[in-house]
């Protein structure tokens, strides 16, 4: 299990491939805060694509806690509830690293796309 944690920072990669795409920063950090909204078929496929690739961070949150509450690490008192907060300490980890891993995916792809239609 250690492996993947250490595994993911190869998605750490896509910081750099954002920063080496020069987008317009000031304009994409405002359209991350205040995104246009559109009604297009475009828009709403790719609202649609988004919100997916979001939830899906959540659901391994959702199954991390469910996990531990089903098995306990061990029958000793207490050590259900510790084992469930790390569980869920971890779980929100990855959900933000997951987020902002995204978002350089966002932006790399937007600025490398964006400008070359």
């Amino acid at each position: 299990m250690a492996l993947l944690r250490y595994l993911m920072l190869v998605f750490a990669a896509f910081g750099a491939a954002a920063a080496l795409a020069d987008p317009a920063w000031p304009r994409l950090l405002a359209a991350s805060v205040v995104p246009a909204l559109s009604l297009r078929p475009e828009a709403l496929a790719g609202g649609l694509a988004l919100l997916g690739t979001t939830l899906t961070s959540y659901v391994y949150v959702w199954e991390t806690i469910g996990r531990g509450v089903e098995e306990p690490p061990d029958g000793t008192p207490g050590s259900c509830g510790l084992a469930l907060a790390r569980a869920r300490v971890g779980a929100v980890a990855d959900a933000v690293f997951t987020a902002v891993i995204l978002w350089f995916m966002l932006a790399a792809s937007a600025a490398t796309l964006g400008r070359h239609h």
